[in-house]
């Protein structure tokens, strides 16, 4: 039920994706060609196909206009919306607009963007972060640009990592 930081939105060019592994759940983080950023499960609607694979170079990570399933060619716009398969003309029970990919809610907040993974009763991020978000404001985050990132598996749990890096009073400096 907690809004959780996926980074900040400097990180993504326009017309780009990366995939991103949440508690098990496999995301796109997209931004748009206007500079939208939305985020999908990365699953097809029809079969649950993977659509979008980890890019494997430098340019592989950049959106055309849609999103295409590799199996049964079902098509997306980059606003989650479902193009009306071929398939299904004619079949009355078929609803184009309840089967769009499923959107993650999020929340940006000067720059930082926040998803949040609970299925229903979901506490807006003004309300639940109430008390730091004049911190945020503080860092002018809106401003801040990603310049380089590190991956690392730790074998430790990742709340005491992350708790680790958030609380410096022990650093030096």
């Amino acid at each position: 039920r907690f809004w959780l930081s996926l980074g900040h939105e400097s990180g993504l060019a326009s017309g780009t994706y990366r995939l991103q592994n949440v508690v098990g759940n496999n995301l796109i983080v997209l931004k748009d060609h206007k500079g939208v950023v939305r985020i999908f499960y990365n699953t097809c609607r029809h079969r649950n196909t993977v659509l979008c694979e980890e890019p494997k170079k430098e340019g592989d990570e950049k959106l055309n206009q849609t999103i295409q399933c590799p199996y049964h060619q079902w098509t997306y716009r980059l606003n989650g919306e479902l193009l009306p398969p071929k398939v299904m003309r004619g079949v009355d029970a078929f609803r184009v607009e309840e089967n769009g990919l499923i959107e993650v809610p999020l929340h940006i907040q000067n720059g930082f963007i926040f998803i949040n993974l609970a299925r229903d009763g979901i506490e807006p991020f003004a309300d639940q972060y109430a008390p730091i978000i004049p911190k945020f404001e503080e860092w002018n985050g809106q401003n801040l640009k990603l310049v380089h990132t590190v991956t690392a598996k730790i074998r430790a749990n990742y709340k005491l990592t992350i708790t680790n890096f958030q609380e410096c009073g022990h650093c030096e400096g």
